[in-house]
């Protein structure tokens, strides 16, 4: 009897064990293609929006230079990504991220020193014509 609880406990612990390695397996490499598929997905459109947040504020003209590099990264993603290389289009795209709103930051940047400038003027021709007003009623009033 003791014999028999002895093997079956070894067999009990040979399939625990069995069990375990079986749980820790790793992942299939078709699990690994759709994980890194997914991931490559979420990082594409993690671009699009900062694309489209650049687009918004005009930065392909206002930083003309990072939008060029940051487009540039996101298609060299979007190849990456059609020819299978999963791991580098998630980094091209993350990369195309950064540029994309850093596009953005300089367009917007660009954007507050233009109003900022066009509101010194607005004050400099208002203080102007409130100086030509003042010399016209002076010179009437010497007549």
């Amino acid at each position: 009897m003791r014999m028999k609880s002895k093997w079956l406990l070894a067999l009990l612990i040979v399939n625990a064990l069995f069990l375990a390695s079986c749980a820790s397996e790793p992942a299939s490499a078709e699990d690994g293609a759709r994980a890194q598929s997914l991931s490559a997905a979420d990082a594409k459109k993690a671009a699009d929006e900062a694309r489209a947040k650049a687009d918004e504020v005009k930065a392909f003209k206002a930083a003309a230079d990072e939008y060029e590099s940051a487009l540039e990264l996101y298609e060299q993603a979007a190849t990456a990504e059609t020819s299978g290389d999963g791991t580098a289009a998630i980094a091209l795209y993350d990369q195309s991220t950064v540029e994309f709103t850093k596009a953005q930051s300089l367009a917007e940047e660009a954007r507050e020193a233009a109003l900022a400038a066009m509101a010194e003027v607005d004050k400099a021709i208002s203080e102007t014509e409130q100086k030509a007003e003042e010399a016209l009623n002076t010179t009437g009033e010497e007549q």
